[in-house]
């Protein structure tokens, strides 16, 4: 009688081998549906960058493009500059929090926010901003429910905040100066035009009056009145919104490189195919 040699393998043992094997396609096909979903997310991101580089390109036309007015008249239509001192009749301060008044004063609100870059406040742009103040540059009334700002935010310490909010100023490494209401929650930041501050004022002329205007790619949002130092530096931060736009959109160019050179490569290998077979 003979025996089975030991390392012979079952029926049994084979079929599961092979259902083993059979798992192995499912995995490639999973990590491909993840670099699917990967690659649609850099498009997306791709596509949100040049739309916010067409957009800050269009405002930067339009700073460019605003024809400078002494005085406004009532035939006067389009977009218009009027560059001058300001003056107000009536100062205004943010009372119990700024110890300073100003001709025209625009609190705005922040909101803590955390992300994977870390935990900063974050300008809230769905709650309406206050407003304080109204003034003429050359003659010109200037006033909105909404200004953008091209200056720098208003310094906050101890000449310009209350003894009591002193302790709230939360600076860290921004540029942007807050006062604390809720730590960690909510805060404000302020920007201000004094008496005699040099500014260039941009909107829309009709009917004699300086009327907001709806900026590219903001159209649902208020319309504003864009107030700076001077036309270079608004045009100047405009470019350096775009520039760094411009930066995140060609890495995100850079990542999806890889993923187009090979397609581009199989459907040259297709079309070499084909062209093969029909000459053969």
């Amino acid at each position: 009688m003979t025996r089975r040699p030991k390392n012979k393998l079952k029926p049994t043992q084979t079929y599961t081998y092979q259902r083993k094997n059979r798992k192995s396609p499912k995995k490639k096909k999973s990590r491909s549906m993840g670099l699917i979903i990967l690659e649609a997310i850099g498009w997306v991101i791709l596509l949100g960058v040049l739309l916010i580089y067409s957009n800050t390109s269009r405002v930067i036309s339009i700073i460019k493009n605003a024809e400078p007015v002494e005085r406004l008249t009532e035939d006067k239509t389009g977009i218009v500059r009027v560059e001058g001192a300001a003056v107000s009749e009536k100062l205004m301060t943010d009372e119990g929090m700024l110890r300073r008044e100003y001709a025209l004063l625009q609190k705005e609100p922040f909101n803590w926010t955390c992300s994977r870059s870390g935990c900063d406040y974050k300008i809230d742009d769905s709650e309406s901003t206050k407003i304080w103040g109204e003034m003429t540059v050359n003659g010109v009334h200037i006033k909105a429910e909404r200004y953008q700002f091209y200056s720098n935010w208003l310094p906050l310490n101890a000449a310009t905040v209350e003894d009591n909010h002193f302790f709230n100023i939360h600076e860290r490494t921004s540029p942007r100066p807050l006062i604390e209401v809720d730590q960690k929650s909510m805060a404000y930041g302020y920007h201000a035009i004094s008496p005699g501050d040099w500014v260039t004022v941009i909107g829309e002329a009709k009917q004699g009056e300086l009327q907001p205007i709806a900026l590219p790619g903001n159209e649902d949002m208020q319309s504003v009145i864009l107030i700076g130092d001077h036309v270079d530096q608004m045009i100047s931060k405009e470019k350096g919104i775009r520039t760094r736009f411009l930066i995140v959109g060609i890495v995100i160019m850079l990542m999806l490189l890889p993923t187009n050179i090979g397609r581009v490569r199989k459907l040259y290998r297709k079309i070499e195919t084909r062209r093969a077979s029909k000459q053969g």
